[in-house]
């Protein structure tokens, strides 16, 4: 596997990932990682943001005006100098290298999981979907939740720095220590918020609607996908860690709140689609109703990526017993 990485001055998308010929070639908007740094010293400027680390004493708040689109067309629009506290700079810029390679492992899961051959083959696209926006439909879709899925799962593990048993030849996680933050907390809290970070952006719950959201675009509904990371820590929790069920869904509401409470001090000008966990409560009966639908077809398209992806194991069309 050759595979080649650049970044490309063209705010239209956040990546794309495509195969040409044997080279796997993935491309990142050279906005992303100053848009991101950005952001992430506007959040970590609010104390109530991950309040326990720094001092309130040393935030100064900042905020962006409602004539700021989200996310913005412009990201030196959001350009600011460094934080005073020098503890919440140094987080900031963890967090926002942690949304930069979320970013990066979605497109790079296009390429592990067999996605852009697939693509090639049955549909005749060369580059990848983030650049085929026309494209839509339940398979496009069902393979940005996998790529979504992807991108997720390795950030937590990044996150979380967990010890690692194979258990009946499946992944079971040991939480040891405090992860890569100062405690087990934090780190899934900036896990959540590094991966839904853009999906909160973008969150219109108005919009939601199954099966009416299959015709419309590539991508899944970015409630759905806000939905899906929070998931992903329950499942990842639960099922591999040996937390409770409720025990891992507080975890994730509490991150789900630090990141809302974030955007909403950030952005007070403007309406976000989803702005309270009720809000997401609201989402969840569709978001498993649309997850039931991409389930089958993942159980559909599986075997035809097995043949196409680059290495490791496909998710399983079924959940195989729980490692713990």
């Amino acid at each position: 596997m050759r595979l080649e990485i650049g970044f490309i001055d063209d705010p239209s998308f956040n990546g794309w990932a495509t195969t040409i010929d044997d080279t796997d070639v993935i491309a990142l908007t050279t906005g992303v990682p100053a848009l991101m740094i950005c952001i992430w010293r506007a959040l970590l400027s609010h104390p109530m943001v991950m309040p326990e680390i720094g001092s309130a004493a040393d935030c100064t708040p900042r905020s962006f005006p409602a004539s700021v689109s989200m996310p913005p067309e412009d990201y030196r629009l959001w350009q600011d100098g460094a934080l005073e506290c020098g503890v919440r700079e140094a987080l900031a810029n963890h967090l926002a290298i942690g949304s930069v390679l979320h970013t990066f492992l979605h497109e790079f899961t296009h390429i592990w999981h067999g996605h852009t051959d697939f693509i090639a083959e049955e549909y005749g696209l060369q580059r990848y979907i983030e650049r085929s926006s026309s494209s839509s439909g339940l398979t496009f879709q069902t393979i940005e939740w996998d790529a979504d899925a992807g991108a997720t799962h390795q950030i937590l593990k990044l996150f979380l720095m967990p010890r690692v048993e194979i258990v009946r030849g499946l992944a079971k996680w040991h939480l040891d220590g405090p992860g890569m933050l100062d405690d087990i907390r934090q780190s899934i809290t900036g896990a959540y918020m590094t991966a839904g970070i853009f999906d909160l952006f973008t969150s219109d719950y108005s919009e939601f609607d199954v099966p009416g959201c299959l015709d419309r675009g590539s991508h899944p509904p970015s409630v759905h996908r806000a939905n899906s990371h929070g998931a992903m820590i329950t499942t990842i929790l639960n099922y591999r860690c040996g937390w409770s069920e409720t025990d891992a869904i507080d975890m994730r509401d509490e991150a789900k709140l630090a990141l809302i409470t974030g955007l909403k001090a950030i952005l007070p000008g403007c309406r976000l689609g989803v702005s309270t966990i009720e809000d997401f409560q609201s989402a969840m009966g569709k978001s498993r109703q649309l997850l039931a639908i991409y389930e089958g077809e993942w159980e559909r398209i599986r075997p035809v990526l097995d043949a196409f992806k680059r290495g490791g194991n496909l998710p399983p069309s079924r959940p195989d017993t729980n490692p713990v």
